[in-house]
């Protein structure tokens, strides 16, 4: 198939010939070359949009793009090309839409899985930090088993000690539920009724604070 015969294909019948033929045969690699030529920008716009709409405004590196995009072709590419065999559309515009949703749903499970990462992190400094203070206990109670729910309590108690004053319970509750329970800037400044900027800036200076204490 020539160029032009490849450029007219409708956007359906592209998705069905890559499905069909697997990349590393003369017809499939023409197949997704096409693929890649047509759709490439639209799934990278829809990871750079998606991941600035749910990173509060932070816009994606150029490696974390092209970390997403490899990740979609992988998922196009496996079992055998399900995703474009499942594809039910008929139309161009259906099947833009029909990647650009897969881009966003992977955008956000990439996002999901870093603020994982960084959760657990933040625990695992939190959590030394009272394995020490438990570990000086330990003598004077030799009983004292130190759990999940020790270290869960005993970080709420150092909070409380850190943070006292004005709005402290508030910034109190704001740290625990964007930390440790993945809520975002805007769901908190819908329920506390603050601007995100103003969020934002509380929780970097109760992390500053928590740091110089963890010294």
């Amino acid at each position: 198939m020539n160029t032009e015969e490849l450029e007219k294909l409708p956007n359906a019948r592209l998705f069905s010939l890559c499905a069909a033929y697997t990349e590393g045969s003369l017809e499939g690699d023409q197949y997704w070359a096409e693929f890649s030529k047509r759709f490439h920008k639209c799934l990278t716009n829809a990871i750079y949009l998606t991941y600035a709409r749910l990173s509060e405004g932070y816009y994606p590196q150029a490696s974390i793009i092209a970390d997403i995009t490899q990740e979609i072709y992988f998922r196009l590419y496996r079992n055998n090309s399900s995703s474009l065999r499942n594809f039910q559309g008929e139309t161009d515009l259906e099947a833009w839409a029909y990647l650009a949703n897969i881009a966003t749903n992977m955008t956000a499970d990439y996002l999901r899985r870093e603020r994982s990462k960084k959760r657990k992190v933040w625990l695992e400094s939190l959590e030394f930090v009272l394995q020490t203070e438990e570990s000086k206990n330990r003598d004077q109670n030799p009983d004292n088993t130190f759990t999940d729910e020790v270290v869960e309590r005993e970080f709420i108690e150092l909070l409380h000690k850190t943070f006292k004053g004005r709005n402290s319970e508030r910034d109190i509750h704001l740290f625990i539920l964007y930390h440790f329970i993945g809520y975002s800037l805007n769901e908190l400044a819908n329920i506390f009724k603050l601007k995100p900027t103003s969020i934002a800036h509380t929780l970097t200076r109760m992390r500053s604070k928590l740091k110089r204490q963890m010294r």
